[in-house]
């Protein structure tokens, strides 16, 4: 789910979804013994959609406030995972992606594709400097692994913890969509001419 599954800005059914589902999870792995609980978290959940973030790493708090609805529900669940660890001896963690792509994608990649098919990519929006980090898929469920792995074995440096999970190769982000493009026989964006000021 992202912010284009909001329709008429439905907070209500998000908020079930994201944030008492986390709880209805977290009830029944106590009511059922469940002794490892690993949450897919997104790396969203420090960004507040203004402030770049550079060399960022675990230590990073939460925003005070996001720009993004769906990020903060995000944020919630993720935070009520955390909050559940060593009770009742349930050990938890969170796993924090980003911009995962690869095998079974259905909505980072192809929401780009479509984009492009229909002439809307042509030109970069902004300066094109902006960097992001990603994650291919099967990296991501190796982290999973070996967060369950190490929880199985009680570490504490794990256990109620959230870890980024990215390639280590951050790139421009339209550098990245570029080279999908040009796999998929689409032309590279090019840089805008139109210049912008900030408004009053």
């Amino acid at each position: 789910m992202d912010d284009t599954d909001l329709k008429d800005n439905d907070f209500y059914h998000c908020y079930m979804i994201l944030v008492q589902g986390a709880k209805n999870v977290v009830n029944a792995c106590r009511e059922g013994k469940v002794r490892r609980l690993i949450y897919n978290s997104s790396a969203d959940v420090v960004f507040d959609g203004t402030h770049d973030i550079i060399n960022g790493d675990e230590s990073l708090p939460y925003p005070w406030k996001f720009q993004s609805i769906l990020n903060d529900l995000k944020a919630q669940a993720e935070a009520l995972i955390l909050f559940a660890n060593d009770i009742d001896g349930l050990l938890t963690c969170a796993i924090r992606p980003c911009n995962v792509f690869g095998p079974g994608d259905l909505k980072f990649v192809p929401f780009f594709v479509n984009l492009a098919r229909s002439g809307l990519t042509k030109f970069i929006i902004g300066s094109g400097e902006n960097m992001s980090d990603f994650a291919y898929v099967e990296n991501v469920s190796h982290a999973h692994i070996c967060a369950e792995e190490a929880l199985d074995f009680r570490m504490a440096s794990v256990a109620g913890k959230a870890f980024f999970i990215s390639d280590l190769h951050p790139m421009k982000f339209w550098n990245f969509l570029s080279l999908i493009f040009e796999g998929l026989g689409y032309k590279r964006s090019k840089a805008s001419r139109i210049l912008t000021r900030d408004l009053p």
